[in-house]
């Protein structure tokens, strides 16, 4: 029996911030409820071309837009696609069925219809979810919940210590592309999204 492909990067996915979230009162106000209520997302992708696509920020290469949206990397943010499967589907009629994220940036947990699948804290890797008994006929929801990365290195740092580092932020307690936490020629952009293929 060959293996099947259902690529999820071909449904629409949304992005949206959560407003109880820690971060949320360092997101402009004018942002808020159409944050909330969620915008377009490219999958594969970042929050920031997101919000870049959506004309909610400016570009942050271009004079200082940068210092205008740290805000980001403060919130928590969840991507959400909907797809439906067939009765007949052969991912509700195989042995094993399984969400390939190739690249989940950074912390994130997903899930399946609601239900809880998977946690990640390495961008740099593929995770493999199984989905047995969550998939059914009809509409079925993938949900991919990113936490703010700093909070995480905090408490990383209170578990193991501070490590020796360079920068503002201790990129060096999570497994992250460390240029997203800024050099001193570069912009700091602490990003999250399904930056690879689902």
């Amino acid at each position: 029996v060959g293996q099947g492909w259902l690529d999820l990067a071909e449904d629409g996915w949304t992005v949206r911030a959560d407003a109880s979230a820690t971060g949320w009162s360092l997101v402009p106000e004018p942002l808020r409820e159409q944050l909330t209520t969620g915008i377009p997302a490219t999958v594969p992708g970042v929050v920031h071309t997101d919000l870049l696509a959506a004309g909610l920020i400016e570009d942050p290469y271009i004079g200082t837009a940068e210092a205008d949206q740290h805000w980001v990397g403060a919130q928590t943010w969840t991507y959400r696609a909907e797809f439906h499967l067939a009765a007949y589907a052969e991912e509700l009629n195989s042995e094993n069925c399984d969400l390939i994220c190739d690249g989940l940036d950074t912390i994130a947990e997903v899930f399946c219809n609601g239900a809880p699948i998977g946690r990640s804290a390495n961008m740099h890797r593929r995770n493999v979810f199984a989905t047995e008994g969550r998939l059914h006929s009809g509409p079925n929801v993938i949900e991919v919940v990113f936490s703010p990365v700093l909070e995480y290195t905090a408490e990383m740092a209170a578990l193991v210590g501070e490590r020796v580092h360079v920068e503002r932020d201790p990129y060096n307690l999570v497994r992250k592309m460390a240029c997203n936490f800024g050099w001193d020629w570069g912009p700091r952009l602490i990003t999250a999204g399904i930056w690879k293929s689902i």
